[in-house]
């Protein structure tokens, strides 16, 4: 049933937007005769890009706009709206949606900043438009908004004040900062880079990216989804939507003013198949080569040039961004050196020479993509007399067009774009039969577009994660656990030891039982119960690392030893914290585990390594709540150390799967119960068989609750 609410929830969203960008009517309030004003540049851009549906400018100070005949007021309207777009300031913005609500105008773009971008007050009237708009099921977008576009040719529609329109394209682009969405357009119009749509999100009071993923899912226009990010609203959706998608259609996306949020935005992003990239060039570069050329199987990249000093810096680029530049094989270069006799190298990177013709550049250019050897080409062009830009541009498109036919001997999708070096004025893309080849001024910017799409790629080659039943879960004695902390608590409440053992018994999580022991011979009973050898420990909660602080004492075999080390600890300790009586666990390599708690993002998983060198060596994974076998097999795998769980030098290898169950449970945990601020299980020793979860502790926030 969720998952069919799921669905519909979704579908609704998609038509929604797939309304907004597809209107048959425009009304732009505010419209003007000020050229600098974006009342005008709408009206203009509407006209400039030939909208199939009618345009309504509302101004009652003006007669006609840019020889349109202008309305006192969307009242005077007699055709039903489909969109206004509200050019007029922020203290004038809520009486218009309202007379827009009346009007049964059914959607509205919001320009005017001066809302929730600017403090408490303007957030108030943001919540106040906004409740206008739902309670007349309008969408609304922006505040503080660039507006939105479609190209599709059916439509036709820029209700922007951009003054570089978007061109035809298969890239739907998401920002929300109006400013670099100024920007993102000016920059894909120089490169050559069409979009299908392009929606500013403003201040994201209503459309936000979830809904623009949910409409670019179904559009048929649309190969790939760029966004410019500033913030997530609601986190745990994308990653429900996101996911999805990035199966049929990369999502790219660029997140700025979230630094502090670095593991959580890339647990999301990796779980999800997210392509994160680093800037807005990045964004568009990495986009264009997805919409443009085949998805590679992964990252093994050949380089090819006419010039050897490019190629060099284009692999040693290649490498440093995470490609494997490839090492070609005998058969590869014997039949390069055949067609190129005199290339100076064609091993890898493969240098042709400045002599080598178009034909031949283009030959060697289809070898290489159907050698099985590699899955991406970066062809790379220096201007000489045997090979001008003419010429390079017919034997990359020769090349391509073959290799992308699918023709004998290609075993697998190459993606290849080009770099033409000293080229004056703007690159264009170089069209080559159903793909077009993506073209570069400088080889570094190549290597930074391919190296993403090589790990998304990857990602794309692993089967979907399955959410596993990892045994009997009773989720009534946690909540019954919680409920009864929160009685007489602070908001933020540690569990005791006791207390953290049955919510984690509750999820199949067994802690090493222990036992409190005020005084020595009180200790001495403890480990006659639980089983020699033990461990003595100082019962202090505050204290995080005993060892550093002598509190811990190991491998006690007897009373006698007890009684000593008892004394001990007891003589260092400030006040009368007592002791905690634990079974000694066999060695084993140590980890750690736990959840928690991100402000943006919400319950996040931890698995890291352990031992005294743990927060030295700081080698940690995060994954998003709940975990998939997959989410838990890769943050295992994804640590620098994680070989010595492995049978590293020898050793013999331990129970990785038990410490996936045990991720998988923690992430159910985490994700059944809003309440849990912090989980800490430290250390968990991995045996062969089995693991032991020594320590933990839980914190609880009774104040949170997830938006689902």
């Amino acid at each position: 049933m969720i998952a069919a609410a799921t669905a519909r929830e979704q579908s609704a969203d998609a038509a929604s937007i797939r309304a907004l960008l597809r209107p048959r009517s425009v009304a732009v309030i505010g419209a003007t005769r000020k050229e600098e004003h974006p009342g005008y540049r709408v009206v203009e851009n509407l006209l400039r890009a030939g909208f199939t549906g009618s345009i309504y400018p509302v101004n009652p100070h003006y007669e006609t706009v840019l020889g349109l005949a202008c309305s006192a007021s969307v009242r005077e309207i007699t055709e039903p709206v489909d969109l206004a777009v509200l050019a007029v300031p922020a203290a004038e913005v809520l009486e218009v949606v309202r007379e827009c609500g009346r009007s049964a105008v059914r959607d509205v773009v919001v320009l005017a900043d001066g809302f929730a971008d600017s403090g408490p007050e303007g957030a108030r009237l943001q919540d106040q438009v906004l409740a206008v708009t739902r309670s007349a099921s309008m969408r609304l977008v922006g505040p503080n908004c660039l507006g939105v576009a479609n190209t599709d040719p059916a439509v036709r529609l820029d209700a922007t004040f951009a003054t570089t329109p978007p061109h035809r394209g298969r890239i739907a682009l998401m920002v929300q900062s109006g400013a670099v969405g100024m920007a993102a357009l000016r920059r894909a119009a120089e490169l050559g880079i069409g979009l299908s749509c392009f929606v500013s999100a403003g201040n994201k009071a209503d459309v936000s990216c979830n809904d623009v993923l949910v409409y670019a899912a179904e559009d048929e226009g649309t190969d790939v989804i760029a966004l410019y990010l500033e913030s997530f609203g609601n986190p745990r959706k994308f990653s429900r939507v996101a996911r999805q998608l990035s199966r049929h259609k990369p999502v790219v996306a660029l997140v700025g003013g979230l630094a502090d949020d670095g593991a959580g935005m890339d647990a999301l992003f990796g779980q999800c198949g997210v392509v994160g990239v680093d800037g807005l060039e990045q964004l568009l570069h990495t986009s264009t080569v997805l919409a443009d050329q085949p998805l590679p199987m992964g990252g093994r990249v050949c380089v090819v040039s006419n010039a050897d000093g490019l190629g060099v810096l284009a692999a040693d680029t290649c490498a440093a961004a995470g490609l494997r530049p490839v090492g070609l094989s005998g058969p590869t270069m014997s039949r390069i050196r055949q067609i190129v006799p005199g290339a100076p190298s064609v091993h890898g990177p493969v240098d042709l020479g400045s002599g080598v013709t178009a034909e031949g550049y283009a030959e060697a250019l289809t070898v290489l993509g159907r050698s099985g050897e590699v899955d991406m080409l970066i062809a790379i062009h220096t201007p000489v007399p045997a090979l001008d830009d003419g010429a390079f541009e017919r034997a990359v498109r020769t090349a391509c067009r073959g290799l992308n036919s699918g023709g004998p001997g290609q075993s697998v999708p190459v993606a290849t774009v080009a770099v033409m070096f000293g080229r004056a004025g703007t690159v264009r893309s170089v069209s080559a039969g159903r793909h077009r080849v993506p073209v570069f001024w400088f080889p570094e910017d190549a290597a930074r577009a391919l190296a993403p799409i090589a790990r998304y790629a990857e990602w794309r080659a692993v089967p979907p994660g399955n959410r596993r039943d990892v045994g009997t879960v009773d989720r009534a004695a946690a909540r019954a656990v919680v409920k009864k902390v929160k009685t007489g608590s602070a908001e933020t409440h540690r569990l005791t030891a006791g207390e953290a053992r049955r919510l984690l018994a509750a999820y199949g999580i067994e802690v090493v039982p222990s036992v409190h022991a005020d005084g020595a011979e009180e200790a001495v009973e403890a480990a006659d119960w639980l089983g020699w050898p033990v461990v003595l420990k100082l019962a202090d909660p505050d204290i995080d690392h005993r060892t550093d602080l002598g509190g811990v004492r190991f491998h006690l075999t007897d009373p006698d030893a007890v009684r000593a080390a008892a004394h001990e600890l007891l003589a260092i300790s400030t006040g009368r914290p007592g002791l905690l009586v634990q079974r000694q666990v066999r060695p084993g390599p140590e980890l750690v585990a736990g959840v928690v708690h991100d402000e943006t993002f919400g319950p996040l998983v931890m698995c890291g390594y352990g031992g005294v060198a743990g927060e030295l060596i700081g080698d940690r994974s995060f994954r998003l709540a709940p975990l998939t076998d997959i989410d838990a097999a890769s943050a295992v795998r994804e640590l620098r150390t994680s070989p010595l769980l492995f049978g590293h030098r020898g050793a013999p290898a331990v129970d990785v799967a038990s410490v996936e169950r045990l991720l998988i449970r923690l992430g159910q945990l985490a994700d059944d119960l809003p309440q849990i601020d912090r989980i800490d299980l430290d250390p968990v020793i991995v045996h062969e068989h089995g693991l032991a979860v020594v320590g933990a502790e839980v914190l609880l926030d009774h104040g949170r609750s997830w938006t689902v």
